[in-house]
């Protein structure tokens, strides 16, 4: 799974305008002005093996990237554990932690379930992206100008990305994004808005997007989990097999954070 969310960031950064994925001495080093969100800025440890030349370049890594006026995250993780990594970032005032479920299913994993008679589409015009971009920006309840560079005809061109829609009566009710590469998918940007929440929508474009890329050939779906849809992926049939940490300074705005 972690080798697909690498290769997933690597992809979207090619297609963001001066977006940074970098291979350092233990670490990648992200950087992304345009989407000041969580784990798109900062430091992603490499794993034990290379953890003390993380740490000896945390402190300039993480300077960097404020430099650039954006926030910076640290991201862990429980399987690959780094805890003098974590040490020092707290050392350096990233004391906010968020602790992010990764999980996975097989197609055998997958439990179809009885909802709503949801309209889905998969399209890529400018209408259609539109749309999906203020769906997102309202599940999301962030502001739309931190979403829009996810939403544009240049990325939704990114081989192997997808762009779901769904409708009810008409109307835009919820939105997921796909991304297959290898013999994986990975699930990013499930959003419905506040209004249209338990309603099944969101599952609906989970389900509907891992089914087609099961039936395209991948072997296996995966996300990070946001607290909201843990309860949600669990239902429709991922498992938690990893478990991500976000470090970051305790100033932050929440609606930034929870804008992945």
């Amino acid at each position: 799974m972690h080798e697909a969310l690498v290769e997933s960031f690597r992809s979207l950064f090619a297609r963001l305008d001066g977006a940074r994925f970098e291979e350092r001495a233990g670490y990648l080093f992200l950087v992304c002005p345009r989407l000041p969100l969580p784990q798109l800025n900062g430091v992603w440890a490499s794993g034990w093996e290379q953890e003390q030349a993380a740490v000896r370049e945390l402190a300039p890594a993480i300077a960097e990237v404020e430099a650039l006026g954006l926030p910076c995250w640290v991201q862990t993780r429980a399987r690959q554990a780094t805890p003098a990594l974590e040490r020092e970032a707290r050392h350096l005032g990233l004391t906010w932690e968020e602790s992010i479920p990764g999980m996975v299913m097989t197609a055998d994993d997958l439990r179809e379930e009885r909802g709503p008679t949801v309209e889905i589409t998969c399209l890529a015009d400018a209408a259609f992206l539109t749309e999906a971009h203020t769906v997102a920006a309202e599940g999301f309840e962030a502001p739309p100008h931190l979403m829009a560079p996810l939403y544009t005809p240049q990325i939704a061109a990114t081989p192997g990305l997808s762009i779901y829609l769904g409708r009810i009566a008409g109307q835009p009710v919820s939105t997921a994004t796909s991304f297959r590469h290898g013999n994986s998918v990975g699930i990013f940007n499930v959003a419905t808005p506040p209004t249209h929440r338990r309603s099944g929508y969101a599952a609906a474009l989970t389900i509907r997007a891992v089914r087609d890329a099961f039936d395209a050939g991948a072997n296996f779906a995966w996300l990070q989990s946001s607290p909201l849809g843990k309860s949600l992926y669990r239902r429709i049939g991922f498992q938690q097999v990893e478990t991500y940490t976000l470090l970051s300074r305790p100033t932050r705005e929440e609606g930034v954070r929870n804008s992945v």
